[in-house]
């Protein structure tokens, strides 16, 4: 567990969004590659653009086990954080009278929201990861596709002058 410093809530809610939009992109690169028709899928929910990419792969998705159970878990925290809905919050909880003044001006969050955890964050990391490897080894050429650590990486650096 990392130190909680100021923005640290923050840095979680990124992290998730960051993983989500990380196959989100990749989905988006794939598509056109395995699918010709791929422009009718645009604007289609990701989870469904992920289930017809695995189809085409011949990638078995199950919903309830990792890393698919998470990425349905993600996509939700992701849709409700870019699309908000007014929602009321009701709390119930038992406590003494000191306990009662602490918490009682503290905010109340919605289970979506408590979504945001440095756990979850690592395993919504970890799973988004292992998915985009999973549909990489079922392409025919892995070693091109961005966003994979199987992809080539290369660096830069300044080209040195000739005096």
């Amino acid at each position: 567990m990392q130190e909680q410093h100021a923005g640290y809530y923050y840095s979680l809610l990124s992290a998730l969004l960051l993983s989500a939009f990380s196959l989100e992109a990749h989905l988006n690169y794939v598509g056109p590659l395995i699918e010709r028709g791929w422009s009718d899928f645009d604007r289609a929910p990701t989870l469904a653009k992920l289930r017809h990419v695995a189809c085409v792969l011949g990638v078995q998705l199950d919903p309830s086990r990792r890393p698919f159970q998470t990425i349905i878990e993600l996509f939700a925290f992701r849709n409700r954080m870019a699309h908000p809905r007014d929602s009321q919050v009701v709390e119930e909880y038992t406590s003494t009278p000191e306990e009662y003044q602490k918490r009682f001006y503290t905010e109340p969050r919605p289970n979506w929201l408590a979504f945001a955890t440095e756990r979850n964050a690592r395993r919504c990391y970890d799973d988004v990861g292992a998915t985009i490897e999973l549909l990489n080894s079922k392409l025919p050429q892995p070693e091109h596709i961005p966003l994979s650590s199987s992809a080539w990486i290369g660096s830069a650096s300044p080209e040195e002058e000739n005096t």
